[in-house]
């Protein structure tokens, strides 16, 4: 049996094909045949003419051995395409899972919600085995592709965005690889029939695989989730891990699995890219497993089924998101007055066997009494719907300093001097400030960041601090850089007592408890956490260092609802300064900043003394917007003239594959006139001087000799194509 398996772990994943000439475009087919012998040592080359580099399709991997260790169940479904049974799972003496069952039918989408640390990705995870069943299955319907993204990515690929995004595309690639080597075999048989009728076979299979469209897609794809045009040429490395994520979920999109399981897919995406994805994933052909906590997505797709992991066990609830969340309390609303009867009527039984079960009269209804109470299927207490108080999260009182804290003045800031983000800007950030920075995506937000951090040296102009000014940043991969052999509370106590010795062991786990890691979550290795709970570790250990200026980039990425609130209220008590890159629109109501840095496409930066206002937004969304239209308008206009070239590399692929039978047909009509002309010129002599008939045969014969010389001429220009 043939099975497909297209399991995407991330950025770095083994690819299931390695083909021997990298990572071809479609476009390669405008290639003159007489250069085909050569293809292979010229593709290299074609990097300086096109836009995009070509890289090799090798790979090395620090998660090689986690995808070896991949291996989804194939077999029978009963019509599903996939189907979990009594599935349980747990990590050492702890039950993440206890029998859980559900069936996922092709179109469905299904969306998984519960709370941090749940057991949501570990129920991703052990769909496609990546995580050891403790009992049950879970099966796949056979010839099913299977994508998933985990997550966190993983940086070191060294392919540009666009190869690494389009190394997935398999179908394509394997009808490039078949169209490549029919080419190559019309080239070494010139007159074979069969050589012809395999490339002719071959083109047809790569339109039908969406071949003469792979860069328009590709293009659509890292458009859509927030690539520049000039993006594309970069190597991965270049990007940071949430950019990486990115390009790992243009990957798997590309890939077009028939199963898609995606594990938090919009941590990383901005206002714009997260609309594009919810457009995109409610056009998907193919099923779709998403773990969120995002309700926008959820409603967006339109789920027909939500998964909720509560209490270790699976709620299933085919419904949608909005209608869940009434079925669920109903559920509980039920269970609980089920319950309730049911304990009334064991505390009845149980007092009337305690009244009258030493009484001769009474002992047999006693009797009787008892067993029934024994043979009960007691119903178990009704699980609450709250999660517990809110995480409770207080900052240290920040150390005391003056007024200005950091002063930016006349600054050139970007990543190349060549082209800065930022020239000429001004700016002063004050004591008690509490900031939020906008803009539409790619603007540079996270560099000004960095760059009022002092993490990102000036091209030009000054940065000045004051005196005793203790800076904290947390950025988006903290979270990433976390070791994964140490433990929870190890990570963090080894990073707090580098600045602070102080900080003991308990004040650490009160830190990590406030944030939602209780009891023996603190104890666990960082490997074995959900990307939700790597995040609050690496939250534990920015807040529990005194600062007097935070510095956050996206801080609500792979947060919850309470561990969210927990973090805006705690910094809206907070007395330092703060200022907070974000697309979270209720991040920032709940932030309820002082004052708003608006950066805009240009370069220009606006910094005002106000609150949030709608019109901000609204230019946010406009902005994201005039770009995307303008990606798709340069997108559109690359692909015309591709699509002329495809079109006029078709005619020519058709042609040269059908030139042995052209030439063996010419062959034969050439002895044919030929032997007409011999016979004119016969009859011409015959003729004699009988000017009139000799004028008629001269007439046929200039007829007869033009349509020679164009058989002769078309014969040549295929033997070229041959040669």
């Amino acid at each position: 049996m043939k099975l497909s398996v297209l399991v995407l772990l991330s950025l770095q994943l083994s690819h299931a094909f390695n083909l021997p000439y990298g990572n071809l475009r479609s476009s390669i087919f405008d290639r003159r045949p007489d250069n085909l012998a050569r293809l292979g040592s010229r593709i290299s080359s074609r990097c300086s003419e096109s836009a995009r580099p070509c890289r090799p399709l090798s790979m090395q991997t620090t998660q090689e051995k986690a995808s070896k260790a991949i291996n989804p169940i194939f077999g029978d479904t009963g019509g599903a395409i996939l189907a979990v049974e009594k599935l349980s799972l747990s990590a050492g003496p702890r039950d993440i899972l206890l029998d859980a069952s559900f069936k996922a039918m092709q179109g469905d989408r299904i969306g998984v919600v519960g709370a941090n640390g749940a057991g949501k990705s570990t129920l991703l995870s052990a769909i496609v085995r990546t995580r050891a069943w403790d009992s049950g299955e879970a099966v796949i319907k056979p010839e099913t592709t299977v994508g998933y993204l985990i997550q966190t990515a993983v940086s070191g690929s060294k392919r540009s965005a666009w190869d690494e995004a389009s190394s997935g595309m398999n179908k394509i690639m394997a009808a490039e690889e078949r169209l490549l080597k029919a080419q190559e075999a019309v080239e070494r048989e010139a007159m074979s029939e069969r050589a012809a009728n395999e490339l002719a076979s071959a083109q047809a299979e790569f339109e039908a695989v969406g071949g003469s469209s792979k860069d328009q897609k590709v293009a659509r794809v890292l458009n859509g989730l927030g690539f520049q045009r000039e993006d594309h040429n970069k190597s991965c490395t270049e990007f940071s891990g949430g950019w990486q994520m990115r390009i790992a979920l243009a990957r798997l999109l590309l890939s077009e699995p028939d199963l898609l399981l995606l594990d938090e897919p919009t941590n990383h995406l901005d206002m714009s890219a997260k609309q594009w994805l919810v457009s995109y994933l409610k056009e998907y052909k193919g099923t779709i497993m998403v773990v969120t906590h995002e309700t926008s997505l959820l409603d967006g797709i339109a789920c027909n089924t939500i998964l909720e992991v509560r209490d270790k066990r699976l709620h299933v609830f085919k419904c949608s998101h909005s209608k869940f969340l009434l079925e669920r309390q109903a559920r509980v609303d039920a269970a609980a007055k089920a319950y309730e009867a049911q304990q009334r009527e064991i505390e009845k039984l149980q007092s009337y066997i305690d009244r009258f079960g030493a009484k001769a009269s009474k002992a047999s209804s006693a009797q009787s009494r008892k067993k029934q109470l024994e043979k009960m299927e007691v119903i178990d207490a009704p699980e609450s719907l709250q999660t517990g108080r809110r995480p409770k999260l207080v900052l240290p009182e920040p150390p005391k300093c003056r007024m200005e804290m950091v002063v930016m003045k006349d600054a050139e800031i970007g990543w190349s001097e060549e082209k800065p983000l930022y020239r000429d800007l001004s700016l002063s950030i004050t004591r008690g400030m509490r900031v939020v920075i906008l803009g539409p995506n790619g603007c540079g937000k996270s560099t000004l960041l960095w760059a009022l951090a002092g993490r990102l040296p000036l091209i030009k102009g000054s940065r000045t601090t004051t005196d005793g000014l203790s800076l904290g940043l947390f950025t988006q991969d903290l979270a990433q850089e976390l070791d994964p052999s140490s433990t929870a509370l190890d990570v963090v106590m080894e990073t707090v007592q580098e600045v602070d010795p102080s900080i003991n062991t308990e004040k650490a786990r009160a830190a990590m408890g406030a944030l939602g890691l209780t009891g023996e979550k603190s104890l666990q290795q960082i490997g074995t956490l959900s990307g939700g709970e790597k995040a609050r570790v690496a939250l534990s250990m920015f807040v529990l260092v005194p600062h007097n200026l935070l510095l956050l980039d996206e801080p609500s990425n792979h947060l919850d609802i309470p561990t969210i609130d927990a973090l805006t209220e705690a910094l809206r008590d907070y007395e330092g300064t703060v200022a907070v890159v974000t697309h979270n629109r209720a991040f920032c109501d709940r932030f309820n900043p002082t004052h708003v840095a608006f950066v805009r496409g240009d370069g220009q930066v606006s910094f005002e003394e106000r609150p949030v206002r709608e019109s901000d937004w609204e230019e946010v969304a406009r902005a994201e917007s005039a770009m995307a239209e303008g990606m798709a308008a340069e997108a559109a206009a690359a692909a015309a003239v591709d699509k002329e070239a495809k079109r006029a590399a078709y005619e020519a692929n058709k042609k040269r594959g059908n030139a042995p039978k052209r030439i063996e047909k010419i062959e034969k009509e050439v002895g044919k006139l030929e032997q007409k002309i011999a016979q004119i010129d016969a009859d011409m002599v015959a003729k004699g001087s009988n000017v009139e008939a000799l004028y008629e045969l001269q007439s046929k014969r200039d007829s007869l000799q033009g349509d020679l010389d164009k058989l002769y001429a078309e014969w040549e220009e295929l033997e070229t194509i041959l040669s």
